[in-house]
């Protein structure tokens, strides 16, 4: 059992994710993100969830640069670190790697056998992936309404992505192959999958 500080400081979160929940759904998007992000960042999930819910933070409207490396997407990422509603911040590397573990998962038997044995069916796991993806971003810089991940190859995994996290938008960085190519032989830079 929580007592003290604590307890105060996870109701107080779970107030904010309440309160962000509710202006999300209404007219006070940004507003209701902001709380919403706020209230993660101060208890996290553990504030209010039963089981059955899906973690708090799935409906924030996330913004998930991708493309080739070397394709702009840095260039995307300042652009749009410079509004004030948004932050981006540098690449985790995390996220994608996160993604591609659940898909490994989800493809091997031998792993879902494991899982199911574990009592992790599809909706645990997605909960555990979009905490963990959420607090990676949230945390990953100051609050702001609109949160950015930008990971080059995270978009590999959009759809499951979108499973997650409904409502977010994507950003899809296209630039000439030859230019690509160019920059990534002119400095040496390592691709490869997450």
């Amino acid at each position: 059992m929580v007592r003290g500080g604590r307890a105060r400081a996870l109701l107080r979160a779970g107030a904010l994710l309440a309160a962000g929940a509710l202006l999300a759904a209404g007219a006070l998007l940004a507003a209701g993100a902001a709380l919403l992000a706020l209230g993660w960042r101060l208890g996290g999930a553990a504030a209010w969830r039963a089981r059955g819910q899906a973690v708090p933070g799935r409906q924030l409207p996330l913004v998930f640069i991708g493309g080739v490396p070397r394709s702009g997407t840095t260039l995307m990422r300042a652009m749009l670190d410079a509004h004030p509603d948004v932050r981006c911040g540098q690449e985790t590397r995390v996220v994608p790697r996160v993604l591609q573990m659940q898909q490994h998962w989800a493809r091997s038997a031998r792993e879902r056998t494991r899982l199911e044995q574990a009592g992790v069916d599809k909706e645990v796991l997605d909960n555990a992936v979009a905490a963990f993806c959420l607090e990676v971003i949230v945390r990953h810089g100051e609050a702001a309404p609109r949160l950015c991940n930008k990971d080059p190859l995270v978009l590999e995994m959009g759809s499951y992505v979108l499973e997650l996290f409904p409502n977010a938008k994507f950003i899809f960085m296209v630039r000439d192959g030859r230019a690509t190519v160019h920059s990534i032989i002119s400095r040496k830079v390592s691709v490869h999958a997450p």
